[in-house]
């Protein structure tokens, strides 16, 4: 589910328990358990995988990147990317069109 719908912004953990007519606590749980990884980090973790794509792909603005992966608020964005990558969205698109062979 998270894999086709992480451009949805109101994907989080009770939308998904809600979707499996599970309970949110019980999902969470049982998530973590198999993964070994909170839920809403892994939703964040599969938005900024997908924005590093479309960052090293396309022209999009990085608002637009950012809606296109399901946040709503593009400084939101460039804190969680920066947070997981360790750059932000600029420096990491800078960074990806210098190691692209012309």
């Amino acid at each position: 589910m998270i894999d086709h719908q992480y451009s949805n912004p109101d994907l989080n953990a009770q939308y998904i328990a809600d979707e499996l007519e599970v309970n949110v606590s019980y999902l969470s749980r049982t998530f973590k358990k198999e993964t070994n990884k909170n839920l809403s980090i892994y939703i964040a973790e599969k938005r900024i995988q997908v924005a590093q794509r479309l960052l090293k792909t396309t022209d999009l603005k990085t608002n637009e990147v950012a809606k296109r992966v399901g946040f709503t608020d593009a400084r939101y964005f460039g804190q969680v990317f920066k947070k997981i990558i360790k750059i932000t969205p600029s420096e990491y698109r800078k960074l990806s069109s210098q190691n692209i062979p012309q």
